[in-house]
């Protein structure tokens, strides 16, 4: 087997099997040369003055051998719901909740399976302009793996000045590929605590 070199972005490589074709042609339509499509439809809605709505609905492929390095996953499509629902309580004091819904579905030729479907439950109470409170819990009823039908709680406490922003988190995370202003990296899961502090400027 021989193996490629890929110089990533930030400097650190990656390896690919040879066999793997990532080449494609320009404007071409055909399903083996797909790396990555998405559909997406979405409604924002103000209801009241208190009540803000927010509706998603996507269709995404995603060809993990190719953008993950990975063998035998294929082509993974999944289907996407999200309702986000804000309420104002009174001035500065806002609680928001989101729901999503990830229903995946492998490649027919695929020997390796992705995680199946997922639930997600949001809750978040925000103090303007300073602080938020939130908990959301990742459920991954849909594995194929029992033994990872998981659930993924956290919890966590955030304070906003300027363009500073500094959050105190704990839970269990899961593995994946997480992306933070257009960086994505993979990212292996964990449970304990984190401390997360962002400036803009």
């Amino acid at each position: 087997m021989n193996l490629s070199k890929i110089n990533g972005i930030d400097g650190g490589t990656s390896f690919l099997d040879d066999s793997l074709d990532i080449s494609s042609k320009v404007f071409s339509f055909d399903k083996n040369n797909l790396y990555f499509s998405d559909i997406n439809l979405e409604m924002n809605k103000k209801i009241n003055k208190s009540i803000y709505l927010n509706l998603v609905l996507a269709k995404q492929k995603y060809n993990k051998d190719v953008l993950e390095g990975k063998k035998n996953y294929g082509i993974v499509s999944s289907t996407i719901a999200v309702a986000d629902v804000s309420y104002k309580i009174k001035k500065g004091h806002t609680i928001r909740l989101e729901f999503q819904e990830l229903l995946s579905e492998d490649d027919a030729t695929a020997t390796n399976h992705a995680d199946g479907g997922w639930h997600m439950v949001l809750a978040e109470y925000t103090i303007s302009p300073n602080w938020f409170f939130a908990i959301q819990d990742m459920y991954n009823y849909g594995n194929y793996d029992e033994e990872k039908q998981l659930h993924y709680v956290n919890t966590s406490i955030g304070f906003m000045k300027g363009a500073n922003r500094f959050e105190i988190g704990y839970g269990k995370k899961r593995a994946g590929i997480f992306c933070v202003g257009g960086v994505c990296k993979e990212v292996p899961s964990s449970n304990g605590f984190s401390l997360n502090i962002s400036s803009n400027f």
